[in-house]
């Protein structure tokens, strides 16, 4: 199906495209005092659950292109995280590990336990902050364009610190894809 959409004296044609699986629902849990808007998009009784966790400037719809290449045969639940879309409202604290706190509140009250995990950027690191406090929660997990923090001190103010631990780890991450890279450290 097409149809023209008349843009100053210019028509261009785009394509209306439908939809593949089941149309999602938004949902509202209890999480700590509040609740938290999810995007929850469904699949036959029994399928596995993936939870998954937006990034800092996203919200749950941000998942839809993921849910439709699902067709409905897995169950998608996006979490908006506290402070953010359909979670707006929730008060403070905003930090990584109550948002592990709530994700893992809402994969109890859904039932979801154990879930396979995915985030993307914060929500990476969201991930593993509930598979390190709640790993009875978590099947699995998928970082997408995140992971692991750097290993530097919090308190420490050393820049020179901070820019040559970001240099050795994209060196240590190009370094298998490129090899005619000199091996020899980026840093002096």
């Amino acid at each position: 199906m097409t149809a023209e959409r008349g843009v100053g004296t210019r028509r261009a044609r785009i394509a209306i495209v439908p939809r593949v699986g089941p149309a999602p629902d938004t949902v509202r849990v209890p999480v700590d005092g509040t609740e938290l808007g999810c995007v929850r998009w469904r699949a036959p009784v029994g399928a596995p659950i993936v939870v998954a966790m937006h990034g800092i400037t996203a919200n749950a719809w941000s998942f839809g292109n993921v849910a439709e290449h699902l067709k409905g045969e897995l169950s998608l639940v996006a979490v908006d995280l506290r402070g953010r879309g359909g979670s707006s409202e929730a008060p403070p604290p905003f930090g990584i590990r109550s948002h592990a706190d709530d994700v893992a509140a809402v994969i109890a009250r859904l039932g979801a336990a154990p879930a396979v995990l995915v985030g993307h950027s914060m929500g990476a690191h969201v991930a593993l902050m509930v598979a390190e406090r709640h790993p009875d929660a978590v099947a699995g997990i998928v970082l997408v364009d995140g992971g692991p923090p750097l290993p530097v001190d919090p308190v420490s103010e050393n820049v020179v610190e901070l820019r040559t631990m970001i240099v050795h780890v994209a060196f240590a991450a190009v370094l298998p894809t490129t090899p005619e890279i000199e091996t020899r450290s980026p840093v002096a």
